[in-house]
């Protein structure tokens, strides 16, 4: 039967260590997004299925649990390398993080479920499958079967600690080469630009900014001001 009891955990321990991690959705809009990271965490990273469930207001919770604690700090460079991954395009007023700070390892959580003081919903963990259903409504009117929760919860596993050490490290890389993207497209468009130059035909084109450029962004930015080249070139160089 239901229970109008609410349990609060604490995430960090007095000595910084966490095994409990939380990406919180703040909008129920965002599903998709969720179920985006749900499946990647299995996928890609090839982690065991985290928990999921609906906030009772507004939103979802993806809960991972970890065999071993890890300090606080490892386990917010895993959550905010999970965003830089997977989640870039969500503003960042859209998704929370437990733990994300220092100021985090007094906090105390309500473990779902639990009853929302504002909308008088409950929170609840869910089947992922069914996650799509709770996109106008992300919460109970009443309070869950304790039963249900504990077979939603009992096939999930905790990720040791060698695995979550690989993927913190998969993330990285994978966050590293996204970082790289952007210099590669500068250098491209700085190719083309010279390319469409040379292809011009009877064009003269003068620089005065000279040739002591260290990488194709401060090139281009000269080229950009510089007022002796065509008002085309300069155009295509910005």
């Amino acid at each position: 039967p239901g229970s109008t009891e609410t349990l609060a955990v604490q995430l960090a321990s007095a000595d910084r260590m966490v095994r409990t991690l939380l990406d919180r959705f703040e909008r129920a809009a965002d599903w998709a997004l969720a179920a985006q990271l749900y499946a990647a965490v299995q996928q890609e990273l090839e982690l065991p299925a985290p928990a999921v469930s609906v906030s009772g207001k507004e939103g979802y919770c993806l809960w991972f649990s970890l065999a071993d604690p890890v300090a606080l700090e490892s386990a917010g460079n895993f959550l905010q390398a999970l965003r830089e991954a997977y989640l870039h395009e969500l503003q960042p007023a859209h998704l929370s993080f437990f733990p994300d700070s220092a100021a985090l390892q007094e906090a105390f959580l309500n473990l779902p479920p639990a009853l929302h003081s504002t909308s008088g919903k409950w929170s609840a963990f869910i089947d992922p499958g069914m996650g799509s259903m709770f996109v106008d409504e992300p919460g109970l009117g009443m309070a869950p079967n304790m039963d249900r929760q504990a077979d939603l919860l009992v096939g999930l596993k905790s990720i040791n600690t060698s695995d979550f050490e690989r993927a913190l490290l998969s993330l990285k890389s994978t966050c590293e080469a996204k970082a790289v993207q952007p210099e590669q497209a500068a250098a491209q468009s700085c190719d083309s630009a010279l390319a469409s130059v040379s292809q011009t035909p009877n064009s003269t084109v003068k620089l005065i900014v000279g040739s002591d450029f260290s990488d194709p962004k401060s090139f281009l930015l000269a080229v950009m001001n510089d007022a002796s080249v065509s008002a085309d070139h300069r155009i295509e160089a910005a």
